[in-house]
């Protein structure tokens, strides 16, 4: 096995291990971040409208934005 293998193999599992941290952050980002940092009202109920998929139900959303 000479250098550049060796190199490539090391690169390899490092590139895997950092995506699985990576994907496990996005999905916790997809529940989250994105609605909550979102300041305006409006820029959260369009996303809401756009995606309905990604935040879950819009009840939950207004429970943690603070309005009925």
């Amino acid at each position: 096995m000479g250098w550049g293998e060796w190199v490539r193999n090391t690169r390899q599992k490092t590139i895997r291990r950092n995506k699985k941290s990576t994907r496990r952050l996005s999905r916790k980002n997809k529940l989250f971040s994105t609605k909550i940092t979102m300041p305006s009202n409006e820029r959260n109920n369009n996303v809401r409208i756009k995606n309905p998929g990604i935040g879950g139900d819009s009840n939950l959303l207004n429970t943690l934005r603070g309005k009925k």
